[in-house]
């Protein structure tokens, strides 16, 4: 598992991205002691959206992302899935942490989350 949260803006509402090459799981919810999306000590996560998913694979792996018990993305090949764009934020389970599987050896995927937080 290799995961890496790597832009977390300050400001509720605003985004927050990771990367990962593996199996990851990243807490959404909560303060900067569990949430893997506060970007300092005063900052408290009530959810966050999937805005979009830019993603590769060898064409034989995939990519699964839940929240909770909930697939709300399978992801093959490679691509960019836009869905804020689009108008249709992935908001399901909101609170619930962002889980991404590998399914195959090759593959990353980088999901980008508006988050609504508080300070």
């Amino acid at each position: 598992m290799a995961t890496k949260v790597v832009f977390s803006n300050p400001v509720g509402g605003l985004r927050s991205s990771f990367t990962s090459n593996g199996t990851a799981t990243v807490v959404v919810a909560g303060d900067n002691s569990t949430s893997n999306l506060t970007s300092n000590t005063t900052e408290v996560v009530i959810s966050g959206s999937i805005s979009k998913v830019v993603y590769g694979t060898d064409n034989v792996s995939f990519w699964t992302v839940k929240r909770d018990a909930n697939t709300v993305g399978y992801y093959v090949g490679s691509g960019v899935v836009d869905y804020s764009a689009l108008g249709v934020p992935l908001v399901q389970d909101a609170a619930a942490n962002i889980v991404t599987t590998l399914t195959g050896s090759n593959g990353f995927i980088v999901v980008e989350v508006h988050k609504k937080s508080h300070f």
